[in-house]
């Protein structure tokens, strides 16, 4: 049945695992010196968006009422001279058509109110009146990407690679379902990707009349032949009427390949609760991420990769006090939270969160786990 009393274990879940998808964006990401074996990077309070290449860190910091761009590189961090955001900004570290290191973002209307797409989009992360903007990390000046639009269209999550920006588009014609873009400024032309699956059946007698149906973009990485997204999609037809995809674009031809999901269900009725995939990072063929789930008190996170050349999918295991992951270059790094205080005699579901008085998380070098195939093929997480 479609009520408020069927919804209610639905928000239980995505309150519980809120903190953990926010905390997923908060991983910082270098490349590791040869000699530093053991690369602890410091520790963390807030869950903002972090993005790191080619030796470069950005993440978002509170200024005031408002936050501000911070960038890190050759061991200084400083704060970019931009005009600030109402809430994080949707930056991704990449390179323009010389190669050298940008970040981009978008600058709103109305600003998302998610931090970097970890809401759903009933929840407002699209914002309204979004253009992509170019930052050179160098020289620090700001640009607008050029990208061709109609009126009405909102561009955010945006990733740049030589130049190319893909993104995703909330535009009037397509309601609340966000496209997957491309745009080549060398052809001023912007390409239609394909999104993720929307369902449209209903799964319930009584029908699903006055149901919402959302869907976009809240993570996307654009490499040299793929683009990889996290796909959120809220309709009646989806198990705990709200779930996640892995997918990736390949460019050459574009294909679209369902890799990984995920679901939020009912707390503590047996087997797992919910499965959540983080924020996808591209590896020339190879997409990258972490995979959590929960089932009552336990969690358990691991690590993925499919090649999409071969269409092999290997996984391992690693601690669950990781909350947070970002493959790079061959380096693996996370936000390792503290466990938990139990309260003796009382339930209180998993939260490994980094905002613990006195008890932040460390962002630290993980050593790899061991990969092993698994035979599992990816499904969309629907009826």
């Amino acid at each position: 049945m479609c009520n408020l009393r069927r919804l209610w274990p639905f928000y239980r879940i995505v309150s519980r695992i809120r903190a953990g998808i926010a905390a997923f964006a908060c991983v910082v990401v270098v490349a590791a010196p040869a000699q530093a074996d053991q690369l602890r990077l410091g520790t963390t309070t807030a869950a903002t968006p972090i993005s790191a290449s080619r030796g470069w860190v950005v993440w978002s910091a509170p200024a005031g009422a408002d936050w501000q761009l911070m960038a890190w590189h050759d061991g200084v961090a400083r704060a970019l001279a931009l005009a600030p955001r109402p809430a994080p900004f949707d930056a991704d570290v990449g390179t323009d058509a010389r190669g050298r290191a940008v970040v981009t973002f978008s600058r709103c209307t109305r600003t998302p109110s998610g931090i970097g797409g970890t809401g759903s989009p009933a929840a407002g992360w699209t914002g309204r009146g979004c253009r992509v903007r170019v930052v050179d990390l160098v020289s620090g000046r700001e640009r607008a990407a050029g990208i061709p639009r109609s009126r009405g269209d909102s561009d955010t999550s945006p990733s740049m690679w030589r130049g190319r920006v893909a993104f995703a588009r909330h535009a009037p014609g397509h309601r609340d379902v966000e496209q997957v873009l491309i745009f080549d400024p060398k052809q001023h032309r912007v390409v239609t990707l394909p999104h993720g699956a929307v369902p449209t059946s209903c799964p319930f007698r009584e029908g699903c009349k006055g149901q919402p149906v959302h869907a976009g973009v809240t993570d996307l990485d654009l490499g040299a032949r793929l683009v990889a997204f996290r796909w959120w999609v809220e309709a009646p037809a989806v198990v705990g009427h709200g779930g996640w995809e892995i997918r990736a674009d390949v460019l050459r031809d574009r294909r679209s390949v369902l890799l990984g999901s995920g679901f939020a269900g009912e707390a503590c009725t047996g087997g797992v609760d919910s499965s959540m995939p983080g924020a996808p990072t591209t590896d020339g063929l190879d997409v990258w991420w972490q995979q959590t789930s929960t089932a009552c008190e336990k969690t358990r996170a691991d690590l993925r990769r499919w090649n999409v050349a071969t269409g092999g999918l290997v996984s391992g295991s690693l601690p669950e006090t990781v909350i947070g992951l970002a493959y790079d270059a061959g380096a693996l790094l996370g936000i390792v939270a503290p466990p938990p205080a139990p309260t003796p005699g009382v339930y209180s579901p998993v939260d490994f969160t980094c905002s613990a008085p006195g008890a932040p998380c460390q962002i630290e070098r993980l050593d790899p786990p061991a990969l092993q195939r698994l035979d599992e093929q990816p499904q969309s997480p629907f009826f």
